[in-house]
């Protein structure tokens, strides 16, 4: 279990990545995977941008669900000063995080 929490290079843990790279449903699929295997919900890049502020960043709403379900913190401030829910484009996002489901 300890590898999967390991950063990158870029201190990106496996969540951050997956946000970052993947539509929604599969980042959904593999960030719930990741989660049941013991990955850090707390998961933050080197700017402090956790996985939850780039999934709200690029509008994956069905990962949002699964990290809020999971503990990630909508409130959560990066180095920059930005919250997930301060990234949120649409009143819907911003109910998501609010609600959490």
């Amino acid at each position: 279990m300890a590898l999967i929490n390991k950063p990158n290079e870029l201190g990106e843990g496996i969540l951050v990545q997956v946000c970052k790279a993947l539509e929604d449903s599969k980042a959904a699929e593999q960030v719930q995977q990741y989660i049941s295997e013991g990955a850090e919900i707390i998961d933050r890049d080197l700017k402090g941008w956790s996985a939850l502020h780039y999934a709200v960043s690029r509008d994956l709403p069905l990962t949002i669900r699964v990290l809020m379900l999971a503990g990630a913190d909508p409130f959560l401030r990066a180095e920059d000063g930005l919250r997930p829910i301060d990234l949120a484009k649409t009143q819907s996002l911003r109910e998501l995080l609010k609600v959490g489901i």
